[in-house]
């Protein structure tokens, strides 16, 4: 098993630099793009390491998480900013530069030449729900967000959407 995985630390868009092309069985790409400033260097740099059939396993904020969690805490303003915003941010202060919705965070992976195959919605509700529910029902919680987590409309409005990619064989 020795030297089947290898880290390599370095910059998303200079992946191309750091790791041969398509030399690579899996990409783990998680929470990255978003803070990135262009992500579709990187999708596509991430794309031509992998391995024809290699994957890519990419994890992104989820926009509508963030506007029904900020509307549901009092906060209308940051809610309406982040669902007018082109990109899902709420401005200067956002921690974040952007946020995906399905439809964009699938496209920005086909553009770069993978195929998704799957796409799940993590923390579906677990977010949304007061500690004391979340605590209480923790079984019962886990139970439905995995009942949730492929099943549109539900996976949408998760805070992350994790897609699973390939580069075609």
């Amino acid at each position: 098993m020795a030297g089947w995985v290898r880290a390599v630390q370095g910059d998303a868009d200079a992946l191309a630099g750091l790791i041969e092309p398509a030399s690579v069985d899996l990409v783990l790409c998680h929470a990255v793009l978003e803070v990135v400033d262009d992500p579709a260097p990187v999708v596509s740099a991430l794309a031509g390491v992998l391995r024809p059939g290699g994957a890519a396993s990419v994890l992104v904020a989820g926009r509508a998480a963030a506007v029904l969690g900020r509307a549901m805490n009092g906060h209308l303003d940051v809610a309406a900013t982040l669902a007018a915003d082109p990109v899902g941010s709420a401005g200067e202060r956002d921690t974040l530069r952007r946020r995906f919705d399905v439809e964009g965070a699938a496209a920005l992976l086909t553009a770069a030449g993978l195929t998704v195959e799957e796409i799940h919605g993590v923390r579906v509700l677990a977010d949304l729900l007061p500690a004391a529910v979340a605590d209480g029902q923790a079984a019962a919680l886990v139970e439905l967000e995995r009942t949730l987590a492929a099943r549109p409309p539900w996976r949408d409005v998760a805070a992350q959407l994790h897609l699973f990619a390939r580069r075609p064989a």
